[in-house]
């Protein structure tokens, strides 16, 4: 009877985890969509309401775009790298027509941060000159 027992719940284990690996990962994560992107950019970059508006349709447009690349199965691998790559290149530019040039130097530092790890801690800064 126990053996049945052991069995049966290594059979219902073993479905279990077939079923978790046979999922496909989840399409979307949270950098893509675009009305968190663009609350996430608002607030580091204070973008007026109209800047929010331009960017959430460049960020939408842009996950568009990704997601028809996402679906072509009939080009190669790097021809689809290569597009992507140039869809994210645009859309870098749109928004940073968008942007002040303040704006522009901030976003550009975050990249730097976000690239480099130190997402959050502030740069060194230079000792006061000597006098």
């Amino acid at each position: 009877m126990h053996r049945s027992i052991k069995s049966s719940i290594f059979i219902l284990a073993l479905g279990f985890g077939t079923l978790a690996v046979a999922q496909p990962p989840q399409a979307q994560t949270h950098k893509s969509d675009p009305i968190r992107e663009t609350k996430r950019l608002s607030k580091e970059l204070s973008l007026t309401p109209d800047q929010q508006s331009q960017i959430g349709l460049i960020l939408a447009d842009r996950q568009q775009r990704i997601a028809a690349l996402s679906a072509d199965t009939t080009s190669d691998p790097k021809s689809l790298r290569k597009q992507r790559k140039a869809i994210m290149m645009d859309t870098q530019q749109k928004i940073s027509a968008i942007l002040t040039p303040a704006q522009q130097q901030q976003l550009a530092t975050l990249k730097s941060e976000h690239r480099h790890g130190k997402r959050g801690t502030q740069p060194p800064t230079a000792p006061p000159p000597a006098v």
